[in-house]
């Protein structure tokens, strides 16, 4: 570089730094310098003597500060560690606020008062009588109770995230021979570098500040905790005097200052979550879903005593199977796929057997006996009962095909079971599988309702006839004496029988697609 060059490059700069005093212009990295020197000074006038800038030590009055902390929360810490369910502590304070009449009614809608109730209630007469007393349950508590076990709750839990706080992690650093909550013998601390204790500084002015911040009655959770556990976990004194100071670190931004010091980072902010707890609202509604799930649970083992009571009369067997597309089998695999499966195989196979057993056997037997020899009044009277049986006769076989279509060996059958081997990772796979059973169960369900009716009818005709038959009008059928020798079993016996097996099929039916 000639000495023109040199000459003009200085006065470039020198005219660069004029301009730059003259119009405010400067280095970050200079001025984020010059707030820290201001922080320290800061610091330096709050006299705590915690922090040393020039060193970026931290010093033995920061560490003998947290070791009358740690002192002073000991037991407290001892007893929140011990407490390894959560909803302990929410149930302590629930049950400080409930009156005696609430607590009556808490337990009147536990499971066990409930189940114990339903062995001398019917179900219809238990629900109303839990709705009642939901009602009252919830009509009993007042704003002011809920806020104020709102409030304790959230000081408690403020309170617990403080004494948790690992002091001993901490002052381990300062003091390696340090024994946890052992304090028969002072320890001695020695100075550390700020980096070691950086991030447990903010960790600890999360947990401290709140505790500080939120407005709370400690004398009232002292009194919880000594009347719930016998002690105060903190004497109220010694709590009392470490709030005081802790307001005078946070009113004074100590902590905050050495962080900022520490990390090199004038701008660091910390944030402060003070917690604002909801308990009682969660607490109403799990008595309430707890209760009303009860009673459901009671009534469908009713349900399904009923069934079985049904299904014994009906087929002298608790277990019916002779569908295999449209079975409870197949049905568990899509089940296992979080599909709603085959919602009626189980009714439907109790519909296809009944039709084998009953309809095609015994109803056959007197649809022969009365449409086919009986002489009717008028024949638009024998109509309905022929209807219905023929209706009955072709449903048989309609189950039979619909049954067969969903098989392994049928398109459709297989088809579903491929789509349900991929419908966790593809979506159409799932969309498809999803309404092809939502339609399959659609129509199993109109073969129950058709069947059912059909039943019905020829039921009442069956019972016409019983009457018509014991009370000798011939207002059906005018030839009941040349019957009689043409029925292997009598007369009378078939129609109840038929009327008895009906009306019992029926009753099982309405437990699945309602009356």
């Amino acid at each position: 570089m000639n000495e023109d060059t040199k000459h003009s490059d200085d006065n470039m700069n020198f005219f660069q730094r004029l301009i730059a005093s003259i119009f405010g212009a400067h280095d970050d990295e200079a001025e984020k310098k010059r707030l820290l020197r201001q922080i320290a000074k800061n610091l330096s006038k709050t006299h705590s003597k915690f922090y040393k800038y020039g060193s970026d030590e931290v010093l033995v009055p920061y560490a003998k500060l947290f070791y009358d902390i740690y002192k002073t929360v000991a037991a407290a810490q001892a007893m929140f560690q011990s407490i390894e369910n959560p909803n302990v502590l929410k149930m302590l304070v629930i049950n400080t606020v409930l009156t005696d009449r609430q607590i009556e009614l808490v337990d009147l809608l536990s499971e066990t008062s409930i189940t114990e109730r339903a062995q001398k209630l019917s179900v219809a007469e238990l629900d109303a009588e839990i709705k009642k007393l939901l009602e009252q349950f919830d009509a009993s508590f007042e704003n002011d109770t809920i806020a104020k076990a709102d409030v304790l709750y959230s000081c408690i839990v403020a309170m617990q995230n403080f004494c948790k706080y690992d002091y001993f992690f901490m002052l381990r650093k300062f003091c390696s021979g340090l024994k946890e909550r052992n304090f028969d013998t002072a320890p001695v601390f020695s100075p550390i570098s700020g980096e070691y204790i950086i991030d447990d500084l903010k960790d600890f002015i999360t947990v401290a500040w709140p505790v500080v911040m939120i407005e709370a009655d400690w004398k009232a959770v002292m009194a919880l905790f000594k009347a719930a556990k016998g002690f105060e976990p903190v004497p109220l004194s010694a709590w009392n005097k470490l709030i005081s100071r802790l307001k005078t670190l946070r009113n004074a931004q100590v902590f905050e200052m050495m962080i900022k010091l520490t990390s090199k980072n004038p701008f660091y902010e910390a944030s402060i979550k003070v917690p604002n707890e909801h308990i009682f609202d969660t607490y109403l509604e799990k008595i309430k879903a707890e209760a009303t799930q009860t009673v459901k649970k009671l009534v469908q083992q009713q349900k399904n005593s009923r069934i079985t009571s049904l299904v014994q009369q009906l087929f002298g067997s608790e277990s019916v199977s002779c569908l295999k597309g449209y079975s409870e089998s197949v049905s568990a695999l899509f089940q296992r796929k979080s599909f709603d499966g085959y919602t009626f195989s189980q009714p439907l196979n109790y519909m296809k057997q009944f039709l084998i057993d009953y309809v095609k056997r015994d109803i056959r037997l007197f649809t022969d006996l009365v449409l086919v020899r009986g002489k009717w009044t008028t024949i638009s009277l024998a109509t309905p009962m022929s209807d219905a049986y023929n209706a009955l006769i072709s449903l048989s076989d309609t189950i039979t095909q619909f049954d067969n279509g969903l098989s392994d060996e049928s398109p459709a059958g297989s088809k579903l079971k491929m789509l349900a081997a991929r419908a966790d990772r593809d979506k159409e796979s799932h969309n498809i599988i999803k309404t092809q059973l939502r339609d399959i169960n659609n129509q199993a369900r109109l073969y129950l309702v058709n069947g059912t009716q059909n039943l019905v009818i020829f039921g009442k005709q069956t019972r016409s006839l019983l009457n018509d038959y014991t009370s000798n009008s011939g207002s059906l059928i005018i030839n009941w004496k040349e019957l009689e020798r043409f029925a292997e079993t009598p007369i009378q016996e078939q129609c109840e029988d038929i009327y008895k097996h009906i009306y019992v099929f029926v009753s099982l039916m309405q437990n699945y697609i309602g009356k």
